[in-house]
């Protein structure tokens, strides 16, 4: 189905290329709407899967499990919105593109514009000895003045549609690669949390039934707390490319915001009344 429907987007921004030209525009178009719902519904797939996980550990009489299942729903819930952040960047990169095909078709329009008084002009110029001869020279200068603004317009359209693509690319793309180091860092912070939750689980291999014992759902609640925090306080690091830092200084602060972001797990206070 996903593969359809994908083939109808590229199919439809093919036909409308073939209207309008730009082929490779209305492509990466298409191909940023198909990216969008897929991450869309990578997302639903697995917001679907912890949802069943958790409705079936809630039946089961297992108190280790119904409170592991509630808990690592809860971070599925935080990772489902940190996406949800990504995909927005994905649509303000594709708001991006369609402003670049905007402005090429302006350029068009003022290119057809141009050639349509230029062939206007050549066709009086031809016919001009049937006219009296004041009245033909009026004409002509009328014609080429129209000729002249409207080439200045195509050049001065040509340096704005350059500037366009330069800027809309650059400001588009910066946007979704910050986006896109927020969600893997904060998707470490919700994995490291799921991570630390599971190991909490009892070991049923070495030990009887009878003999696990289950710190409860208290150190889980204060995990997922943490975890939350640890997303609230977030602060990604983008080294300034107008006035770059050494190349050891920008690793080095690098290095340093990583590791922040993981010794932060364990340095926050715990849950009130936990």
């Amino acid at each position: 189905m996903d593969k359809l429907q994908g083939a109808f987007r590229r199919g439809s921004s093919i036909l409308k290329s073939m209207k309008s030209g730009h082929e490779d525009l209305h492509k990466i178009i298409s191909d940023l709407d198909h990216l969008k719902y897929t991450h869309e519904s990578f997302t639903n797939a697995q917001n679907t899967t912890w949802e069943n996980m958790s409705k079936w550990a809630c039946k089961e009489k297992n108190s280790a499990m119904t409170d592991t299942f509630q808990h690592l729903f809860q971070l599925n819930c935080l990772w489902s919105e940190v996406q949800r952040e990504y995909i927005e960047s994905i649509k303000k990169l594709k708001m991006q593109f369609k402003k670049i095909l905007q402005s090429e078709l302006d350029l068009d329009k003022s290119k057809a514009h141009l050639k349509h008084l230029q062939q206007k002009e050549s066709e009086f110029v031809r016919k001009a000895s049937q006219c009296p001869q004041e009245a033909a020279a009026e004409k002509i200068q009328i014609l080429a003045n129209q000729v002249q603004t409207s080439h200045t317009e195509v050049n001065r359209k040509v340096v704005e549609n350059e500037n366009t693509k330069v800027i809309a690319t650059k400001d588009g793309l910066d946007e979704i690669s910050q986006s896109y180091i927020q969600m893997v860092d904060k998707n470490s912070i919700i994995a490291r949390a799921q991570y630390d939750i599971v190991k909490i689980l009892p070991n049923f291999r070495n030990q009887e039934l009878q003999n696990v014992r289950f710190p409860g759902s208290a150190e889980i609640r204060n995990i997922v707390h943490m975890a939350k925090q640890n997303i609230i306080l977030y602060k990604p690091y983008f080294h300034n490319t107008s006035s770059p830092p050494p190349p050891y200084a920008v690793v080095a602060n690098q290095n340093s915001s990583r590791s922040s972001l993981e010794n932060s797990y364990n340095s926050l206070s715990p849950v009130p009344g936990v």
